[in-house]
Order: structure tokens, then C-alpha cells, then sequence
């Protein structure tokens, strides 16, 4: 998802279900920043008094080098802040092996039983702070689960590993959509080049980009750049699982593996709608365990104007816009007067500076300055989230580190033994000539 629900609307529904300014701020703070803690490797800092602390980033940079985004890094980051396993392997699927079929664990599904139990503990753990006079580390915290919850209802499908389950193709009603969207995402990555990994990608997505990359004359670094992290998470699908107000259609090139359909539809729309309204409901019950204070709008109230916001076909800049000029007109919050509301909804500039600030002077801190800075609870409550989500959370049995850690992997699943390939190709064909999966 992006900064519109992250952000904005997680500040509008804090506000909704009851709970005090501030509180909402550090809600909102807790969640959008998890999309800002951005490093390539696990970060050290040593404090001026000779303490230590050391942290996972929470969002992995546009690739550096070929190795950015191993599965290592990728278990420690992608995997439990933006696609939380949904630890199910469905039933067994002819000709798949056990080994593959086990690792369809690592998929994410939208609300699933995984995802319940971690904002369920996040609630429990936050309130508990609260109850232990730390109200902004307890926010924050539930921020942080807030937006692992909320990437289940646009990550759904995709694993946050590097892994063929991800290969995919996408059809819009819009396919102009699709190619601006490549062309932002190919300009934006850096300049290294590695393009003996090309070979090992080649889907419909790939051929625009190749074709794109000619006609906009970007270069074959920025090619290579973005062909080598599309086996992981929702790379092939580009932004379009996080556009609140598109319908598309998923065909995915290894169904059978995944124990899935062949083609998915992908109504955002409903999930957004749903993602806000079930997030309104555990905001409720924090504050049922903290502030203990009335709702400020009824759930038809805030049902209406969510819709309305996710529903109207705009750029991402004029979505946020909506959520502000919601909030002042008084649509989350019984307080009614404009002026007052205005200075209420907190600037994301402003809590950006700060972070980016606290994070760079946290050198010339003590360990204990630094943890008493927002930015200092959020990498505690980052780090206890993250050890929580692969230490106990995800059952014994799926958590897959040395597993899919595992280099090999990527290329391991999807290979077939000589004995069963023709019977594959078998069956395969017979699905495919039910199954028409159109090309760009």
C-alpha cells in the first residue's frame, strides 16, 4: 500500500474509532515509517558513550548490487513487514513435490489466521506498554503491526522471498497504465549492471520492459536493475496491487506449483474498503484495552466516506489530499470546527525531517537519548515485531531460514525430474487449453 493508507488513513481511522491526537500521530508514524527504514544490510550504531545497537532495515533499497536482495535479506525484511506469511500449503497437488509444495508457507494471504494472531499479540503488547506509562512505544508498535496487517489485503498472492511463485503477468483495462508505471519503475533503480542474471527472467513484463528501455532510450543498467528483483514480492505486478481503486486481472505462469488458479482477479476497490474496516475494528479494541473512549463515528459514517475516498480515480498525491480534506470537514472526529482540525492532521514532511535527523544524530546520543527519540522506539518496536513474526509466530516447521535461505532456491522449485516432465507438460497443457491468458 502506499502513504495514503499507511499514513493518512490510518490517522483518520485512529481518530475514528476514538482515540486522542497524539495517539493517532504515533499510530500513523508507526506504520507509514516501516516503509522508510531503508538499508541494504543490517545497520550498527555505536553511541558516544561506547553502547551498541544493531537493527534489520525494514524496507530493502533499489539494488546496489546483485546481491542486495538475497533470501537472507529478504527473510529478515520483505518477509515480515510487507508479506507476512500465510503458512498454508493447501492440499496436495498432483506431480508437485512435497519440497515445493511446502514452500507455498511463504505466501502471503489477505486476513489470514498468521495475520489475526500478529496484530492480536501486537494489541496485547502495545497495551501492555501502555499500561506501563510507555503510551508512544505502544503506539508505535501497534503502527508497525498496523502496516503488516494492511499489506495482507494488497500483497496477497505474492511471496517476499525470491521465488517463481511470484512470476506473473497482469492485465488492466488500462494497458497505458501499466507501461507509465514500468518506465517509472525501470528510471527510479540505480546504475549497476549485472546482465548475465537476465537470462534467468523472462516473462511478457521483461519483453515490454526491453522494448521500453529502446524506445525511452533508458539504459541496460536500469534494465538489469529491475529485471533481477522481479522474482520478488509483487515486482512483475509493478504498483498495481497498491492502487486502492484498480481491478485487474493475475495470470501466474507457475499456478501449478503454487496450488492456485490459474488466473486471479483482483478487485482493490473491496479489499481497501474491507483492509480500512477491519483496522477500524482492532484501532477499537486498543482502545478498548487503553483510552477507553467513545468512537467518533459511527461504522456506516465511516464506511461512506472510506469508500468514497478509495473508490475516486486519482494520483496518489490528490488521494492524500482526499483523507486531509476528509479529516478537517470533521468526517473522523466529532470536533467540527475547520481551524482546529487543520493544525490537527500531522505533517508527514515534518516527521520525515525528524527521522531522517534522529537517525543521523543518534551517533552523538547516549543509547539512552537515543531510545527515548521516536525514531529510537520505532527501530525497538521494528526489532521486536520482526522477532516475534519469525521466531515464534511463524510455526516451527515454515520457518524457513536455513531453508530458503538457500541461495539455489530460487531456480530449485520450479525444476522438474526427467521421470515426471512429460507428464507435466501433460497435464499442464490440458489446463492451459481451458485457460486463456492474453498477452500485452
Amino acid at each position: 500500500m502506499q502513504t495514503s493508507m499507511h499514513y493518512h488513513a490510518i490517522f483518520c481511522l485512529s481518530r475514528a474509532a476514538g482515540l486522542n491526537v497524539e495517539t493517532a500521530k504515533r499510530i500513523a508514524f508507526g506504520s507509514e515509517f516501516v516503509d522508510h527504514l531503508e538499508h541494504p544490510n543490517k545497520v550498527s550504531i555505536t553511541f558516544k558513550d561506547g553502547d551498541k545497537l544493531s537493527y534489520f532495515p525494514t524496507l530493502l533499497p533499489s539494488i546496489e548490487d546483485p546481491f542486495c536482495y538475497t533470501q537472507s535479506r529478504c527473510w529478515n525484511s520483505w518477509v515480515p513487514f510487507h508479506f507476512l506469511p500465510a503458512c498454508d500449503i493447501g492440499s496436495k497437488t498432483p506431480l508437485v513435490s512435497d519440497k515445493t509444495q511446502q514452500r507455498r508457507a511463504s505466501i502471503c494471504q489477505q486476513d489470514s489466521p498468521i495475520s489475526v494472531a500478529m496484530i492480536s499479540a501486537a494489541i496485547a503488547r502495545s497495551a501492555a506498554y501502555f499500561n506501563h506509562s510507555n503510551a508512544s512505544l505502544a503506539d508505535i508498535g501497534l503502527g508497525v503491526a498496523l502496516h503488516v496487517f494492511a499489506d495482507t489485503y494488497s500483497h496477497h498472492g505474492f511471496s517476499g522471498l525470491q521465488s517463481h511463485f511470484n512470476d506473473c503477468k497482469v492485465v488492466t483495462k488500462d494497458p497505458l497504465l501499466v507501461k507509465l508505471l514500468i518506465i517509472e519503475h525501470i528510471s527510479s533503480k540505480s546504475k549497476s549492471s549485472f546482465s548475465h542474471m537476465l537470462d534467468d527472467i523472462e516473462t511478457d513484463i521483461s519483453e515490454e520492459v526491453k522494448k521500453l528501455c529502446l524506445d525511452e532510450g533508458l539504459s541496460e543498467d536500469a534494465l538489469s536493475d529491475t529485471l533481477t528483483r522481479m522474482s520478488c514480492g509483487h515486482a512483475q505486478a509493478l504498483t498495481l496491487p497498491d492502487i486502492p481503486y484498480l481491478n485487474f486481472d493475475v495470470f501466474w505462469t507457475h499456478f501449478i506449483n503454487r496450488g492456485t488458479k490459474a488466473k486471479t482477479q483482483r478487485d482493490n476497490q473491496q479489499a481497501f474498503i474491507t483492509a480500512c474496516m477491519d483496522i477500524y475494528d482492532y484501532l477499537r479494541l486498543y482502545n478498548g484495552k487503553t483510552q477507553k473512549t467513545e468512537a467518533n463515528v459511527t461504522e456506516d459514517e465511516l464506511r461512506k466516506i472510506v469508500t468514497h475516498i478509495i473508490e475516486t480515480e486519482v494520483n496518489a498525491t490528490k488521494r492524500e489530499e482526499l483523507w486531509v480534506t476528509a479529516y478537517e470537514a470533521g468526517h473522523f472526529s466529532k470536533n467540527t470546527e475547520p481551524d482546529i482540525l487543520q493544525q490537527e492532521f500531522p505533517d508527514f514532511e515534518q516527521d520525515m525531517k525528524q527521522f531522517t535527523q534522529e537517525l543521523g544524530d543518534a551517533g552523538s546520543m547516549t543509547k539512552t537519548q537515543f531510545e527515548q527519540t521516536r525514531s529510537g522506539m520505532f527501530i525497538q518496536a521494528t526489532e521486536e515485531h520482526r522477532e516475534y513474526v519469525l521466531e515464534k509466530l511463524i510455526p516451527e516447521e515454515f520457518r524457513f531460514y536455513d531453508y530458503w535461505t538457500n541461495e539455489k532456491s530460487l531456480t530449485d522449485e520450479i525444476v522438474l525430474t526427467p521421470k515426471n516432465k512429460k507428464e507435466f507438460a501433460k497435464e499442464l497443457e490440458n489446463i492451459e487449453s481451458k485457460t486463456h491468458v492474453p498477452h500485452y
